[in-house]
């Protein structure tokens, strides 16, 4: 008898809103998906989505150890009155990491509702691919 190898949930991940970068930082729709492996790429990322209005010419972004993480984010867009977020992170070894979010919304309201759905998770390597699987459920 053989058995397959389940995918395991990956443990220590951390699920992160928007606020945790303040007012300082705005996404747009061409951030769909992000991976960011390194801190030069996420003081990039940042810097290029620096807002121009308040005191946010000198704002960093909080401190993340890229050594120790990575962090990935894909954008859902939802136009209910009310919303529930159910996100998971699976990992099949080195090969592949699946990022999966479902919005539950109630309602129809305006306007549209832009929500990059952040995950910081264990450090992964250059060539393991980040699949995203982002639906809203109305």
């Amino acid at each position: 008898m053989t058995a397959c190898s389940p995918e395991n949930i990956t443990p220590n991940v951390t699920f992160l809103e928007h606020s945790f970068w303040g007012n300082c930082m705005q996404i747009s729709r061409d951030d769909t998906t992000v991976v960011i492996r390194s801190a030069n790429e996420y003081e990039e990322f940042f810097e290029a989505r620096r807002n121009t209005f308040n005191d946010c010419s000198k704002a960093q972004p909080p401190h993340i150890d890229f050594e120790k993480h990575t962090l990935i984010g894909t954008l859902t867009e939802s136009s209910g009155c009310s919303r529930e977020y159910n996100r998971e992170v699976i990992q099949k070894g080195n090969q592949k990491v699946t990022y999966t979010v479902r919005v539950y919304e109630s309602g129809v309201c305006l306007p549209l509702a832009l929500n990059m759905n952040w995950a910081m998770i264990p450090k992964i390597k250059k060539r393991t691919d980040v699949l995203f699987d982002a639906v809203v459920v109305r």
